[in-house]
This record gives structure tokens, C-alpha cells and sequence, in this order.
């Protein structure tokens, strides 16, 4: 019953009937599926190749993944929402986002990077139980570091692939909410952010 979204490129996944949203189109834009993009064959779902400069924060239990967001950095980008980000659907259960700096609640957030800064990030659940934040994918600038700090437990983590931070939700609003958990960038990239093929359908 909950929404996860993806980046949509040339050769990504087929999207079944009724089984995708499309947002975050121009208020003139348009969609045109020729002919000779429909195909009666199988393909690959996901793409096989990873995204530079992408980070991806799953939630999940001992047994349930339950939702997730993606950071991507990209010079060409925007801090605010634009295009190219993805506006987050509140799950009924297990809502984890970002926040621009709008205060639009994103699922996939494309933003230049900024020594030194905040991104805010909400998580909301009406169980009071133990999840954990992952990062399957991280990859991060040359020369920069990300952390994660929660706020309800004083604790201040740096990020890298295969990382895991188990927490807690319990009946204080503050274990849960948009003040828990944010990141924080750290150094300079020792070269430009090139653009990640962010574009496109999500």
C-alpha cells in the first residue's frame, strides 16, 4: 500500500497499465508514446548501472522494507522543487522524505551541493517499534562526506555504502517527525558535479 519512486530513463523499466503516476510535468508540457515505443517482449525492470553523485536511504525492519528516498547532487540543480524532483505521496504506514528548501516533501531530491548543509529529512509512523535507515546506493562527490544526524538521540553518523542505524519510535511526537533526522554535507568536491540524467518521468 505505499508509494516508492523511481527515476525514469531511456531503457529503465516498462511501465505497466495503471501501474505508474506521472508528475511534475510542465503546466504545457505533454507525453507522446509512439508506436514504436510499445513492445511485446520482455525486458530488464531496473536499470543495472548506478547513478553518479546518487544517494539512496532505505527504511526498513527485521523483515519489512518500507520506504525510501534519494538524494542526488547535481550543479544544474535546484535546492527548491523543481522539474526534475520528485513531490513525495505520504504512505498510509511509513512516510521518509526530504525537505527542500521550499518545504516541499520530496522522494527523489535533485540539489547542487552546498558545503556545510542541512537537508532536513521527515519520517512519520503511527507504529511504535525499531526500524533502521540503509544506504544501498552512496556515491558521493570527490572530496565531501555525508552524515546523518538524529536529533532525538544526540547521535551524528557518517554515511558510506552498506550503512545501517537502527532507531527507535516510541510515544514522544519527538521520535518521529520532520525535526528527528537530517544530513549534513561536509568539504568541497574536488572537481564539478556533473548532471545525473535525473530528467525525465518519475
Amino acid at each position: 500500500g505505499g508509494y516508492t519512486t523511481y527515476t525514469y530513463g531511456s531503457s529503465s523499466f516498462s511501465l505497466p497499465v495503471a501501474g505508474a503516476f506521472v508528475t511534475q510535468l510542465a503546466a504545457t508540457g505533454s507525453i507522446i508514446i509512439e508506436e514504436a515505443d510499445k513492445t511485446a517482449s520482455s525486458s530488464t525492470m531496473f536499470k543495472t548501472t548506478g547513478f553518479a553523485n546518487r544517494i539512496t536511504l532505505n527504511i526498513e525492519d527485521s523483515t519489512t522494507y518500507w520506504d525510501r528516498l534519494q538524494l542526488h547532487y547535481d550543479d544544474n540543480a535546484m535546492a527548491v522543487a523543481e522539474t526534475d524532483d520528485a513531490l513525495k505521496f505520504p504512505n498510509p504506514e511509513v512516510t521518509f522524505n526530504t525537505f527542500s528548501k521550499d518545504d516541499s516533501a520530496l522522494a527523489i531530491d535533485n540539489r547542487p551541493y552546498a558545503e556545510n548543509e542541512t537537508i532536513v529529512l521527515g519520517f512519520s509512523t503511527p507504529y511504535q517499534k525499531n526500524y533502521k535507515i540503509s544506504v544501498p546506493d552512496f556515491d558521493m562527490p570527490a572530496g565531501t562526506k555525508l552524515y546523518l544526524k538524529d536529533n532525538y538521540t544526540g547521535k551524528n553518523e557518517e554515511l558510506n555504502a552498506g550503512y545501517e542505524y537502527w532507531f527507535s519510535v516510541d510515544a514522544n511526537t519527538a521520535s518521529q517527525g520532520k525535526a528527528r533526522f537530517e544530513l549534513n554535507a561536509v568539504g568541497k568536491p574536488t572537481a564539478g558535479i556533473t548532471a545525473i540524467n535525473s530528467g525525465g518521468l518519475k
